[in-house]
């Protein structure tokens, strides 16, 4: 479709998300402690949880300690409050990728669209579609812009070639074996894809369609150019630090929004989708408005436009949410991907993550990246190692780990301390394990440029893929 070739698709599937913090709040505390760098023993309070108390995790942590190796000379770790979830326990949870087969995708697509019928998209507008959209460009023409006016007339021709081979009525869908349908919602007809293959679902989203419908279903009049959202849709605008810092404040994410829905009626909607369409609980992550960018025919000013909300979910176990991130700024992680093009702005961990955008008239796409689902009877409760044991391990470990890795430092250092889940591949297949995360979070780029994963379990440096 050409409108949607030309224009900046507008629900990309998570560009670059980040640590959610979920079961523990980030507190401000003065009982700053030092590590003994010769007894490697804590001198200050420990957690009030009971993993905490269990484990002997302090509540802050600033200290430098000392390793035996010539390259890697000193460790240095300073946080006002490390983050541990207020469970008593934590497990290892197996799960499954979710099959990309007929009945996922009925699965999906009944979630969305309930039992309306759907249609099999093939790539190609039909004859009707190539009329309406060749007169909306027309309708547009009268700009003074000289690169709309071009941008126009060439969509015109396109569409123009298009017809000549376009279809007057679309398949219905029979048995699901495509991997794009046409549906309604209301009186809005959307597009859902599925992208993978026949081992597992890669993801899945939903948008509207056409994509020039978006001024129609915004009520926006005389807009211009590239009618588009703005914000955490676009990649890595979801920084490492937006969920360490959330807060759910009504007044700073309503201001100026037009959106008629409250935050907590757009988190309901969207959780009724969420419900539907993932295997594991979810938890909301994180509330942002949802804006579109175009511009204003009178003046040809940039006009931005907030009407909802992009809220972004996590999978939860046990009230516990696990990490995801955008890796690009880890310096020892991110040489292994030396062969990216600039097109590849990212490099994600593994994580399932689902982001619903919800306005006024309801939802305006949805983004899925790996859906996962656990499997029977695989949750196991685990014994972690204390709090020293890490600090050992790190010690001992992380000099061998940053040479693996190709990085060389005389020093490094981490701001950032938590408790979490990562979900690590094996050959076996995908687990949920409890892991120490240590972070270092650039204070400009607001995204790490250090980052270890530690097992809990055992000490072991977790590969980060």
């Amino acid at each position: 479709m050409l409108i949607q070739k030309r224009i900046k698709k507008y629900l990309l599937l998570i560009g670059g998300i980040v640590i959610l913090l979920s079961g523990c709040e980030k507190k401000e505390s003065d009982d700053m402690f030092v590590l003994d760098q010769e007894e490697m023993s804590i001198q200050g309070e420990v957690q009030n949880s009971e993993l905490g108390k269990k484990m002997k995790v302090p509540q802050s942590i600033d200290c430098k300690i000392k390793t035996e190796d010539a390259d890697l000379q000193a460790i240095l770790i300073s946080d006002k409050s490390v983050c541990i979830p207020d469970v008593e326990q934590l497990y290892t949870m197996k799960c499954s990728r979710e099959r990309l087969d007929a009945s996922y995708k009925k699965k999906i697509s009944e979630a969305i669209f309930g039992e309306t019928v759907l249609y099999i998209y093939d790539g190609t507008p039909l004859i009707s579609e190539c009329d309406e959209q060749i007169q909306y460009c027309k309708n547009k023409q009268n700009i003074s812009d000289t690169f709309y006016k071009q941008y126009y007339q060439a969509s015109i021709e396109e569409l123009e070639q298009q017809k000549k081979t376009a279809q007057e009525i679309r398949e219905k869908n029979i048995d699901f074996s495509a991997d794009q349908y046409i549906g309604m919602i209301n009186d809005q007809k959307y597009l859902l894809t599925f992208y993978g293959n026949e081992d597992y679902c890669e993801s899945f989203e939903l948008m509207l369609y056409p994509e020039n419908s978006m001024e129609k279903f915004f009520e926006i009049d005389n807009g211009y150019g590239f009618v588009q959202p703005t914000d955490i849709l676009s990649e890595n605008e979801l920084l490492y630090s937006d969920l360490l810092n959330y807060s759910e404040n009504e007044e700073d994410l309503s201001a100026g929004n037009r959106c008629s829905k409250t935050i907590e009626e757009a988190i309901d909607t969207a959780l009724g989708y969420a419900g539907a369409c993932v295997s594991l609980p979810v938890d909301t992550g994180c509330v942002e408005p949802f804006c579109v960018s175009y511009i204003k025919g009178e003046t040809e000013e940039e006009v931005l436009l907030c009407d909802g909300y992009s809220i972004t979910f996590l999978p939860k176990i046990e009230q516990v949410t696990p990490f995801v991130s955008d890796l690009y700024y880890v310096e020892s992680i991110a040489g292994q991907y030396d062969n990216r093009n600039d097109s590849q702005s990212s490099i994600m961990t593994n994580g399932s993550i689902l982001r619903i955008v919800i306005s006024s008239k309801g939802v305006v796409g949805i983004g899925c990246v790996m859906p996962v689902k656990q499997d029977e009877k695989a949750k196991k409760v685990e014994q972690l190692l204390t709090w020293d044991e890490i600090m050992e391990a790190l010690k001992n470990g992380l000099p061998e780990y940053i040479k693996k890795h190709g990085a060389s430092y005389s020093q490094i250092a981490f701001n950032h301390v938590e408790l979490t889940y990562y979900l690590e591949e094996t050959e076996e297949g995908y687990c949920y394990i409890p892991v120490w995360l240590l972070a270092n979070i650039d204070a400009q780029l607001q995204v790490p440029d250090q980052l270890i994963l530690l097992d809990a379990r055992n000490g072991r440096f977790v590969e980060i893929k």
